[in-house]
């Protein structure tokens, strides 16, 4: 009977716990009307976000498009063309509390392009949880940090200008939910029995198809055709999609 007491209770203990992260600290945004339940602060930091939509006003650097709608929707960026090397944007989240033994999954989307861009980093007092430096393409990308061991903290998303105004740093679509954030499969090579030389890299078999080097995956040249990575409709009318997957516009990759 005790024991069937303890896992009811436990059950309770896991189920508040997630009614608070789901309910009580939603931290979710996409900035199509403002900064949700995120705040700018004052006095830590030297410069502000910016909620925009289209293209940043610098040429050759930031998003043309947000990460939700792919077309005239609202983000947030950094606005290099502003302030001094090594000036600072700070994003403040609502106060968390996540146990110790407990985890959530913040997920966001992220475009660093531009010779100039500098970091982004996201904070938890003081600590560095997760960060990126330098430019990243002209994509939007997805960050995803599983958190735990937070009593009523704020965690902090951090852009850094460089030495240029082609640095904006922009994001969208914040997402928070309870439980770790998903592991991305790995498969790692080895040599072919009786060879020599370096064991190939592993590869990631999670894949959106945005970058050039497709992740690590090869064309097989003992086959008679090749996967082509493009954007928008394929050649063929009547025949292919439209549009990728990841951001469901003509300017996303895929592979065909």
């Amino acid at each position: 009977m005790g024991g069937r007491k303890a896992c009811v209770f436990h059950l309770v203990v896991v189920l508040a716990i997630a009614v608070r992260a789901s309910r009580g600290q939603v931290l979710d945004c996409n900035f199509e009307r403002d900064l949700c339940q995120w705040r700018q602060v004052t006095g830590t930091d030297n410069l502000d976000w910016r909620r925009r939509s289209g293209s940043t006003p610098s040429p050759n650097t930031g998003p043309s498009f947000d990460h939700t709608t792919g077309r005239n929707g609202s983000y947030i960026y950094f606005d290099s063309s502003q302030g001094t090397e090594g000036a600072k944007a700070q994003l403040y989240s609502p106060l968390l509390t996540v146990g110790r033994n407990n985890y959530t999954c913040l997920t966001f989307w992220y475009h660093m392009y531009g010779e100039h861009v500098s970091t982004l980093t996201l904070y938890h007092n003081k600590t560095r949880l997760w960060t990126r430096s330098g430019d990243q393409g002209n994509v939007w990308l997805q960050a995803r940090i599983t958190i735990t061991a937070i009593l009523h903290e704020e965690i902090v998303i951090e852009a850094a200008k460089g030495r240029g105004v082609k640095g904006d740093i922009a994001i969208d679509d914040i997402s928070y939910r309870f439980g770790p954030c998903p592991a991305q499969a790995i498969l790692r090579p080895t040599r072919q029995p009786g060879t020599t030389g370096p064991t190939p890299a592993p590869v990631a078999l999670s894949c959106d198809f945005e970058t050039s080097d497709l992740c690590g995956y090869r064309q097989d040249r003992r086959d008679h055709f090749d996967w082509v990575r493009k954007a928008g409709p394929s050649a063929s009318s009547h025949s292919g999609p439209n549009s990728d997957h990841t951001m469901n516009t003509n300017y996303g990759k895929l592979a065909s």
